[in-house]
């Protein structure tokens, strides 16, 4: 496979996995439901989502509240749309929902007594306990890479990364595994030091169902010279892909973008 072909196939894997990430409904969802009155006056209510998606089909209920939940029917979730249907007092009410980032906008019609009203919706993604718990495994899996890293260790470093490593740098192209613990090694033997730190706040980490997770974020690479200065070599971007094996978490793919 030539270096342009690797580098398209890197970089539709990316793409691939971050709408993945992205485009799914899955999850518990909270927010408001306002209906309009008979006199123009905005009736305000909680709506509280919980859904399944697999595929393009969508499962799951809605309500009030987590306790007061009616399941949802014919959920469909495609281009960015989720439709769904709620019985509510012996008729269908149509929910028709867009995907903005964390949120679901759009309008839920066909709502006693008047069929005719639109009811404004808009529900936000809560941050569950397998997200969370996600996120800290992955954030343990990058600090020890990464502690590995600034301390040259070199083993404990080739043990994170898959042997399938495909590594990706915007000004030396792209590299596997033994490239990069042979560069490790090299900078290692140097007098200059080098050491990483992860921006936390600028992290998001997206569950890739079935394989692993995706991790975006920033970090900063600085130097560390013999006479104890030290100065920034670079802050980039980067896109991870970690696969979750028998032997614990592996970085498997890498954007590492933004050098000087």
């Amino acid at each position: 496979m030539t270096f342009h072909q690797r580098l398209f196939s890197l970089v539709f894997f990316f793409a691939a996995v971050s709408i993945h990430a992205q485009q799914n409904v899955s999850g518990r969802w909270q927010g408001s439901f306002d209906v309009p009155g008979p006199n123009g006056a905005i009736q305000h209510d909680t709506a509280f989502l919980i859904l399944q998606q697999n595929g393009t089909q969508v499962t799951g209920s809605a309500g009030q509240n987590e306790e007061k939940q009616t399941p949802l029917s014919d959920g469909l979730f495609k281009d960015g749309v989720l439709t769904f249907g709620l019985h509510v007092r012996g008729t269908t009410v149509q929910f028709n929902l867009n995907l903005e980032g964390d949120h679901l906008r759009g309008t839920a019609t066909g709502l006693p007594p008047d069929p005719t009203a639109k009811a404004a919706i808009n529900v936000a993604r809560l941050l569950d306990a397998t997200i969370t718990s996600l996120r800290d495994q992955i954030l343990a899996a990058d600090r020890q890479l990464f502690d590995a890293y600034n301390t040259c260790n070199i083993v404990q470093f080739g043990r994170s990364l898959s042997a399938d490593l495909e590594f990706y740098h915007d000004t030396t192209g792209v590299t596997g595994h033994d490239s990069i613990v042979n560069s490790l090694k090299q900078r290692c033997a140097e007098q200059t030091k080098y050491y990483r730190t992860l921006d936390e706040q600028s992290l998001q980490i997206f569950p890739v169902p079935g394989y692993g997770a995706m991790e975006i974020g920033t970090h900063r690479f600085y130097e560390k010279h013999p006479d104890g200065s030290e100065q920034l070599d670079a802050s980039p971007g980067f896109a991870n892909v970690w696969r979750q094996t028998p032997d614990g978490w592996k970085l498997t793919r890498v954007l590492s973008y933004g050098h000087r």
